[in-house]
């Protein structure tokens, strides 16, 4: 009996084996560490703690849409791309793309998204501005409030 000689499996070891090995976990870190990293300009700027000496500009009434939303997308955005890239290759970012392009209801039905959404939370948020939330009296609070 013969035996034919094998050669040694060579395991490479690093941050991209480790997301071919463990996609859907390096996603979900990925896409947290990614957004937090975003962040971190906001939350130290005069608009979060106060760090650094910065604000960002107001818009719609709110300096989140300027501060937060680029880490809101760039986050899961970005390890999608990563994880798709490593895992699939060129060929998967093709598939990837092909699918984020790729319409499947009918317009209307995208606008609504992209409209009625953003409609909706301003409509929520300016019905619950106009209620009118009053701190209670100093002598009604109870005793273990701060204050």
């Amino acid at each position: 009996m013969t035996s034919t000689p094998t050669m040694p499996t060579i395991r490479r070891r690093g941050p991209a084996d480790l997301i071919r090995r463990h996609p859907l976990i390096a996603f979900f870190v990925l896409a947290l560490g990614l957004s937090w990293v975003a962040w971190t300009p906001y939350v130290l700027s005069r608009n979060g703690i106060g760090v650094w000496d910065f604000a960002f500009p107001t818009l719609l009434g709110s300096s989140q849409f300027t501060g937060m939303l680029f880490g809101a997308y760039l986050g899961p955005l970005g390890a999608a791309f990563l994880v798709t890239a490593i895992t699939g290759g060129r060929s998967g970012l093709r598939t990837w793309v092909g699918r984020l392009l790729r319409w499947r209801v009918a317009p209307r039905y995208y606008l609504l998204g992209l409209l009625g959404v953003p409609v909706a939370v301003l409509a929520l948020g300016a019905s619950s501005a106009a209620a009118t939330c009053a701190h209670p009296a100093r002598s009604r609070s109870p005793p273990w409030y701060p204050g």
